[in-house]
């Protein structure tokens, strides 16, 4: 009879095989125990696309020169920064489904998060003009 300290051929490839097998898993980020579904990787390169779609492409003007509206200012912008980065986030991972995306490894993905990240400030605008134009009418 075996001893129960002692690792048999079994035990030591199970633990080989849940080992690669969480290696192989992307960390995902969690608030309050539950999972959001980002990718941090992602997250940087849809934050690195908002944050030179505000700087380039102007989507955020500035107001007028004031402390209270270069604070405003500066709250609009985090938050156009944020909302832009968590969609990206969100939405850049279907590139995985077109097979030649899936095939050529992370570079794509992160590359349409960095896209994503700097357009989805025009397209999340272009959908709250939409809908105030039908809640007036």
């Amino acid at each position: 009879m075996a001893e129960p300290t002692t690792l048999t051929a079994a035990t030591v490839a199970t633990s080989m095989l849940v080992t690669a097998t969480v290696a192989a898993v992307a960390p995902e980020l969690q608030f309050g125990g539950v999972q959001l579904g980002l990718r941090p990787d992602v997250l940087l390169a849809g934050f690195v696309g908002a944050l030179a779609g505000v700087a380039l492409l102007n989507t955020v003007p500035s107001g007028p020169d004031t402390p209270r509206g270069l604070l405003a200012t500066t709250f609009r912008r985090a938050m156009v920064i944020s909302l832009s980065t968590v969609m990206a986030a969100y939405l850049a991972p279907l590139a995985d489904l077109l097979p030649m995306l899936a095939q050529a490894g992370k570079a794509p993905l992160l590359a349409c998060a960095a896209v994503l990240g700097a357009g989805m400030q025009k397209i999340l605008g272009g959908l709250v003009a939409r809908a105030s134009k039908k809640a007036k009418a």
